[in-house]
């Protein structure tokens, strides 16, 4: 069996004794791997605006509307009566706790959403872990959509993203008035952008300036231009942009971002079409391919 280069890295470090450096060699390289499979699980959306992107026809109903992180989820919908369920192979081979402990923790964010959604025999079960008070998520997890899913349970009081040293206290950053995002990862701030989206807040982002929410749920025309915006100060944005169902104009302008793939992505999610048609910085017809390289890096 080949060795992927990021197993190589770390087998050399080791033998140099440099254990520390081999563990941040991996590390860096799972980063890397589970961005690139972000982007991947998103690949019908970017076909679909690529298409449009590049002017060729696309009927409305390919075009989707923006997930959106408010309100609240309701209470789960108890299932009618079934008179005939079909054993599930899977509760036969694993009990409850199994289910919970291993498989669960195996699954992605988006897995588990389809598998309650599709799956009689595990609902409950995936609903019950997805509404407890405290939730895990990974990189890979970092799509607008698991965002804007994750922005509306209402049970929720403790968020922990991979990567991240701190862990998100959603009561408490709710009840801020001014939070600053300098030190978050770019999906720390993607999920953090859709738990305040409906929220009274001000956003100090990495230059220093800030941004207030409101105004991007209401506003026709934004202009967010020259603000020295990086991908975390944008992806912590677009849940409250998300919201704004009257905006036409967004000024992006002279800003580093958007510059990987999680934002872009997110962008394409969160925002309408018409207005990302003309933006440079979204490099599509590559973005795919160059997360499927990303993808074999590991």
């Amino acid at each position: 069996m080949l060795l992927r280069p990021s197993c190589l890295a770390a087998v050399a470090l080791r033998a140099l004794h440099r254990d520390e450096e081999a563990q941040e060699a991996l590390a860096h390289f799972d980063r890397l791997q589970q961005q690139a499979a972000a982007v991947i699980s998103q690949t019908p959306l970017l076909n679909v605006f690529n298409r449009y992107f590049r002017c060729e026809h696309v009927s409305p109903q390919e075009i989707p509307s923006p997930p959106r992180a408010q309100p609240p989820l309701a209470p789960l919908a108890s299932m009618p009566e079934r008179h005939t369920v079909q054993p599930s192979l899977l509760c036969a081979v694993f009990d409850s706790e199994d289910i919970r402990g291993e498989l669960l923790r195996a699954m992605s964010l988006l897995s588990k959403r389809v598998v309650a959604c599709a799956c009689v025999q595990l609902r409950d079960q995936i609903s019950e872990h997805l509404r407890d008070p405290t939730l895990h998520v990974r990189i890979e997890d970092a799509t607008f959509e698991n965002a804007a899913f994750v922005g509306r349970l209402p049970e929720l009081t403790e968020l922990h993203v991979q990567g991240e040293r701190l862990v998100l206290n959603v009561p408490q950053l709710r009840q801020l008035p001014r939070i600053s995002i300098a030190m978050l990862s770019v999906e720390a701030a993607l999920f953090l952008g859709a738990i305040l989206s409906g929220g009274e807040h001000t956003v100090r982002i990495s230059n220093g300036s800030c941004v207030a929410l409101p105004p991007l749920r209401t506003r026709e025309r934004i202009n967010l231009s020259s603000r020295s915006l990086k991908d975390a100060d944008l992806a912590a944005l677009l849940g409250a942009l998300a919201l704004n169902q009257c905006l036409k104009e967004l000024d992006l302008l002279d800003n580093p971002a958007p510059e990987g793939g999680i934002v872009k992505t997110a962008m394409i999610a969160a925002l309408p079409w018409a207005l990302l048609r003309h933006n440079s910085g979204l490099h599509l017809t590559n973005l795919i391919q160059v997360a499927t390289s990303a993808d074999g890096l590991m």
